[in-house]
């Protein structure tokens, strides 16, 4: 169960992380903010 759970929150983080990714190619001057939020999700899994 902790292993589909691990697999789920890392396809979250991912799907997440590649949003975060898209926007920066639009806009990049507003995710420099999220870019904080960003590292310690990545940092943390």
């Amino acid at each position: 169960m902790s292993a589909i759970s691990t697999a789920n929150l890392t396809s979250i983080v991912e799907t997440i992380c590649g949003a975060l990714t898209d926007i920066e190619a639009v806009i990049p001057s507003v995710p420099a903010g999220f870019i904080g939020i960003e590292k310690p999700i990545i940092d943390i899994s």
